[in-house]
């Protein structure tokens, strides 16, 4: 049951992540640069459940590469798409801006905040597996 519910919080994230999106695309006359993360065609999305099931089971050093391996390639995606889209974004990000800043904000802040607390989780995983780290008991 553990497994799954680092599955659940991983589409709850998902979920929220893609409504503050559609609120940032102005439904439609804003910007689509929250977006990025779940390109190609919102399958982005499936990477968050998948990477909180990997930190809920990272117990072998197998695990914490292939965690590292999707993590990092699913930047790497975002810092393409990014390049790519910005210049066409910038217009809309700055209309959205200066309607509805928190259109940006919002967004902004939940995909920071789910990836600081993906990356806290893992390196907690990774302190609390090592014994050379652990407390004695």
């Amino acid at each position: 049951m553990k497994r799954f519910r680092f599955i659940i919080l991983g589409v709850v994230f998902s979920v929220i992540y893609l409504i503050l999106a559609v609120g940032g695309s102005g439904l439609g006359h804003g910007t689509y640069i929250f977006f990025v993360p779940a390109w190609p065609y919102g399958l982005g999305l499936l990477v968050y459940p998948l990477l909180l099931h990997l930190v809920g089971i990272a117990e072998t050093a197998r695990d914490r590469l292939v965690f590292l391996v999707l993590i990092l390639s699913h930047y790497g995606i975002i810092a393409y798409l990014l390049v790519q889209r910005w210049p066409a974004e910038a217009d809309s990000i700055a209309k959205v801006w200066s309607v509805e800043p928190i259109n940006i904000v919002l967004p902004a802040i939940w995909f920071l905040f789910g990836h600081l607390a993906l990356w806290t989780a893992f390196f907690v995983k990774l302190v609390g597996s090592n014994p050379l780290v652990r407390p004695p008991r």
